[in-house]
């Protein structure tokens, strides 16, 4: 049956791949590498489920050329150790690295966490040793996530020990990050993690910690010195992370590896000159523990140029410090440091000058040191929010991220919100674009989610999918599926290759333009002195609206403005019969469901209101009143130099409704809208410009002879 499995796995990854890229080269080390052959042989199929054989490396990472070693614990007298690089290869999903090596087994002491700190490390002996390198062939051994597989000779159980091998010297056009800090975080071996759900009940003394209803104690500190006891000891790549990299490989983008380990002491992320290695900074599905290191270094390269994308969710939630092993103190980087709801018992606690160390949540003051959202940097952040399982749903389609996938406003992509999901807060970067606004159930209310990207001042992109299970739209090669409602999406495959275009080559895109994101009419109001508008439907914060309020009087009487809106103009045609038309505009920031307008006399009113999206508000406008005819004009506007991606707003008010007179509008505008109560109506088209300097007048077509306004704004981008 597992040969039928995977088979039938094969066939369905093969057939789904390779998309056309756009950004990935034609020859780089990661093509070469997948052209070799690959093999199944990396899948577990008879799993160690009660510690007959498991490992741990002596490191996270390795660079090619370097040592790493691994220690075993087992019961049977001796095992094989087999390495293979995680890849796409033809869909087999791994390449052998080297043929199984046979190795006397030892049965190794297992500690019990300590009673401080709750600490469990593994002082085990007799490695085995491995260097990264093949003396015959340089291009062997590529960077990439690596997996040495164990099978115990005599049970037949088999286990991972999972490490990166880095290029330090290699630039490249991606440096993807796996997350070992979550990894090592949920990873409860030895009896704790820093989660109490998984722990035991031990008590740790050195603070009163927090504990779960079942009794369990989480740790303050745990270590890299011991097995992974989830996914057969590859800790959390095949949730999320693998998904990602087999499609990356797929299109034969130009990779590096590192982890998080090497984010915080900046080895393999810039040259010994201080230049960026590398054009992009990716990070994978669950990254949830930072050091203050690696956000400050990952903060320095995107000031650089480097663009970033996190391709999950529930990121830089914790801060965390290293700490060396307790057994070997030259060996750094190998304790995780989490006092979490405990920060106020953390030694730096206890300092001013080190607050900015405390391992608390990194959104929150600690004390005189403020806190540091992290959307400031990724855009959105953890809503707090789990499990999730829903729908990512499309509200800014125009936007390049999209072209080609054959989305829509509100379109669905099945299945890829979850588990853990983010969301703009309101700390982020004021040009934060919000690409997909999803909404989901949560106790018993509607609650949304945001995918969003941003240009920093240094070019770079920053781009945020805001969902942990992202990675099943994109491949589904991982043994262990993150949730059974989620399949390969060929939309967030072509979405991914867009951005990573954008990501690696930030000038070889054009700047996105202004959408409009809806429109809302009001009913026909007749004989009143004051009319409400809806706000259009899916306005998010930071749209721009542009309303327009027409009434068939002369500008002499008053039209009262809501709170917030600023009048942008007031047009009329002040002889029999008036016509007078007033354009307000407001940035959406929690906005109510609607706003009322008020005059100073009973009489028929229309109104209506449009929102943008990547619009930083009105530019120019101009407008004018036209005595009777068949001809409405919108007086040219001027649009200052350099600005090339306006949006001309193209408007109308003919002094009948529109039973009575058609509005036909210039033939460059997208209509919007067209309606109205006897004595005044309403037309609003749209069109974007390429050019600055005169637009020229816009002429609308009237089916009888009427008094009328025309009036023409432009939108500058964002």
């Amino acid at each position: 049956m597992y040969w039928i499995w995977l088979a039938a796995l094969v066939v369905l990854i093969s057939a789904m791949m390779p998309i056309s890229p756009s950004g990935a080269q034609s020859s780089n080390p990661i093509v070469t590498e997948n052209a070799r052959a690959g093999t199944s042989d990396w899948r577990i199929t008879n799993g160690a489920t009660n510690h007959e054989i498991e490992g741990f490396a002596s490191a996270t990472s390795v660079n090619r050329g370097s040592q790493i070693e691994f220690f075993v614990n087992t019961h049977d007298p001796s095992y094989t150790i087999e390495v293979f690089r995680m890849g796409y290869y033809s869909g087999l999903g791994g390449r052998r690295e080297t043929q199984p090596v046979t190795v006397a087994g030892t049965v190794q002491p297992i500690p019990s966490p300590d009673s401080v700190y709750g600490l469990a490390e593994c002082k085990w002996s007799n490695p085995y040793s491995l260097t990264v390198w093949n003396p015959s062939d340089s291009t062997d051994w590529v960077s990439g996530v690596y997996l040495a597989k164990l099978t115990g000779t005599t049970s037949g159980k088999q286990a991972y020990i999972i490490f990166v091998v880095r290029d330090d010297s290699r630039a490249s056009d991606v440096l993807f990050e796996t997350n070992v800090n979550t990894y090592q975080a949920y990873n409860a071996w030895g009896g704790k993690s820093l989660y109490c759900y998984n722990s035991n009940s031990a008590p740790v003394s050195s603070v009163t910690t927090r504990s779960c209803s079942g009794g369990g104690v989480e740790a303050l500190k745990v270590s890299f010195n011991r097995p992974y006891d989830d996914r057969d000891g590859s800790g959390e790549f095949f949730n999320w992370e693998y998904d990602t990299t087999f499609f990356l490989e797929s299109q034969g983008y130009d990779l590096s590896y590192s982890t998080d380990v090497d984010t915080h002491t900046n080895a393999e992320m810039l040259t010994s000159t201080g230049t960026p290695l590398h054009k992009t900074f990716l990070s994978g599905g669950h990254d949830e523990y930072w050091s203050y290191e690696m956000r400050q270094n990952v903060t320095a390269i995107r000031d650089q140029g480097v663009s970033l994308g996190f391709l999950g969710a529930n990121d830089i939630y914790w801060q965390i410090r290293y700490e060396p092993s307790t057994f070997d103190s030259t060996a750094n980087y190998r304790t995780i440091v989490g006092y979490k709801e405990n920060w106020q018992n953390d030694p730096d606690a206890l300092n001013s000058a080190t607050y900015y160390l405390v391992t608390a949540r990194w959104r929150d003051p600690r004390y005189t040191y403020p806190g540091h959202p992290e959307d400031a940097l990724i855009g959105v952040m953890y809503s707090g929010d789990e499990p999730v399982n829903a729908d990512l749903v499309v509200s800014t389609p125009f936007h390049w991220a999209f072209a080609n996938a054959g989305l829509q406003a509100g379109s669905h992509l099945t299945g890829l919100l979850g588990y853990e999901v983010d969301k703009e807060f309101g700390d982020q970067p004021a040009n934060t674009v919000v690409l997909a606004h999803s909404p989901y159930k949560f106790n018993n209310g509607t609650h949304h989610s945001d995918m969003t990207i941003y240009q920093a001042a240094s070019g770079a992109w920053v781009f945020a999918t805001g969902s942990m299970q992202w990675a099943g739209g994109l491949s589904n090669a991982s043994p262990f599926k993150a949730s059974d409602t989620v399949s390969p999406s060929p939309a967030a495959q072509q979405t991914m290759i867009n951005v990573m275009a954008a990501l690696i080559t930030p000038a070889s895109l054009p700047a996105p333009g202004i959408g409009v994101r809806n429109v809302a009419t009001s009913a026909p109001s007749r004989t009143t002195n004051s009319i409400t508008v809806n706000v259009p439907t899916g306005t998010l914060n930071g749209d721009v609206m542009v309303a327009f309020i027409a009434a068939p009087v002369s500008s002499s009487h008053t039209i009262t403005t809501p709170s917030g809106w600023t009048l942008v103009r007031r047009d009329a045609y002040n002889n029999t019969p008036s016509v007078n038309v007033a354009v307000y505009t407001r940035t959406a920031s929690s906005e109510p469901a609607s706003y009322t307008w008020k005059v100073d006399a009973k009489m028929n009113l229309a109104g209506a209101v449009a929102s943008y999206y990547l619009s930083g508000g009105i530019d120019v406008g101009n407008g004018q009143g036209n005595p009777p005819g068949t001809s409405s004009i919108g007086p040219s506007v001027t649009i200052p130099a350099g600005h090339t991606r306006d949006l001309l707003i193209d408007a109308f008010s003919p002094s009948a409704g529109t039973g009575a007179t058609i509005v036909t509008l210039p033939g460059t505008a997208t209509s919007r809208w067209n309606f109205g109560p006897d004595g005044i109506s309403l037309a609003m088209g749209d069109e974007s410009l390429s050019n600055y300097g005169s637009t020229g007048n816009r002429i609308a077509t009237l089916s009888t002879a009427e008094t009328s306004v025309g009036q023409l704004v432009a939108l500058m981008p964002n």
